[in-house]
């Protein structure tokens, strides 16, 4: 029996160790299999990729600058801070350059395209050199459309936060116009040629469905930077995005009862005064410009180029209104004061000032009339000497 068991276990190790041989060996078998019977743009893939090296430019020769062509598509105005002036937007680029290296033969292959992730290929370093936010990110991730010829056009979405200098002295009737700079970071215009893919490609996908902002046209243009530090030129592109304020909503909120509040104004001169309400009419109303003003101020950069006519409105209705809670006590304190109680000492020095106020121009007219007479009864007497 011993020697039955121990023949039993033999039996059963080799079996075991059969099964694991096979196995392993069919492991392997498949993970060889996608080499031979893997799609064509999967090997079509692995060919281009064997030794590519992302931080070369994808030239055959040194002295040859890559084209790169930059197109911009608007979706949103997400916010714009007229006192920080900013403006954030979400858009998308399409980047169009020429790799050398990642080619192929169509006619072999019967590929006209592949799809390669942005990162596993050298991409030109663009940079925002408006951009506002904090920190700066990396754009997204996404496929690049690689051509059988080598161009090769990404196309990505970005959250733009950029300064714009924005003139609110038409608010809320303005219209602002707001740069987007690209540049290239180290490469300059020798090795990287950047331009724009032309006016007509720069599109407007926008809905100004609950916007404030309505976009109308983005207009592209290229200038070439010098920098003390380089003798060759930076090639730099700005997208210049033309935009109008949709005024309605502060129309409605802002200026109709700013003049409202100011006809209340000009009805308290025909209150009553047995009332006793005039003083308080005119002090509510000058509370109520005061809240609307803070509102325009909190909203408008505090730089003294740029006031806003909305803002002038304001001040200028808060001084008048001002001047009618002067007129308003003074005549409520007239009015209730006692008969014989004399009137204060300011009130007779300015009667005083408004009586010669009066005179001043009936005494420059006599004068003047003298004068004249006088001219002409010495004119007279010459004549008649003669």
């Amino acid at each position: 029996m011993t020697l039955s068991r121990l023949w039993g276990n033999i039996l059963v190790l080799c079996c075991g160790l059969g099964w694991i041989v096979e196995t392993g060996d069919a492991y392997t078998w498949t993970a060889d299999m996608p080499h031979g019977n893997a799609s064509v743009e999967y090997r079509l893939k692995q060919f281009l990729m064997r030794g590519y090296d992302i931080t070369s430019r994808p030239v055959r020769k040194d002295s040859t600058a890559i084209d790169c062509q930059l197109g911009m598509s608007l979706f949103h105005i997400l916010d714009t801070s007229e006192r920080h002036q900013t403006v954030s937007a979400l858009m998308s680029l399409r980047v169009h350059w020429r790799d050398e290296y990642i080619r192929w033969n169509r006619s072999e292959y019967k590929i006209d395209k592949i799809w390669i992730p942005a990162r596993s290929i050298w991409r030109p370093d663009l940079i925002i050199t408006n951009y506002a936010n904090d920190e700066y990110s990396d754009y997204i991730n996404t496929n690049a459309i690689v051509e059988w010829t080598g161009r090769v056009m990404w196309t990505f979405p970005i959250v733009v936060k950029m300064y714009c200098t924005l003139d609110v002295r038409y608010f809320p009737f303005d219209t602002q116009d707001c740069n987007v700079t690209f540049m290239s970071w180290t490469y300059d215009g020798y090795r990287l040629n950047l331009n724009h893919t032309g006016a007509k490609d720069q599109k407007v996908y926008y809905e100004p469905r609950n916007q404030e902002w309505m976009v109308t046209v983005i207009v592209p243009w290229r200038e070439n930077q010098m920098y003390p530090c380089c003798p060759e030129p930076f090639p730099v592109l700005h997208f210049t995005i033309h935009m109008y304020r949709r005024y309605l909503f502060y129309v409605i909120n802002l200026i109709c009862p700013c003049l409202l509040i100011y006809c209340v104004s000009f009805l308290g001169f025909f209150l009553p005064i047995e009332s006793g309400e005039k003083v308080n009419l005119e002090i509510t109303v000058l509370l109520a410009l005061v809240v609307f003003l803070l509102m325009v101020s909190e909203n408008m950069p505090p730089t003294p180029d740029a006031v806003p006519v909305v803002g002038l409105l304001f001040s200028v209705t808060m001084v008048m209104v001002a001047l009618a809670v002067v007129m308003a006590v003074t005549v409520t304190f007239v009015f209730f004061a006692q008969p014989h109680t004399p009137p204060p000492a300011y009130i007779l020095r300015l009667a005083r000032f408004y009586r010669r106020w009066r005179r001043r121009p009936a005494a420059t007219a006599a004068a003047a009339a003298a004068r004249r007479h006088q001219r002409v009864h010495q004119q007279q007497h010459i004549l008649c000497g003669g």
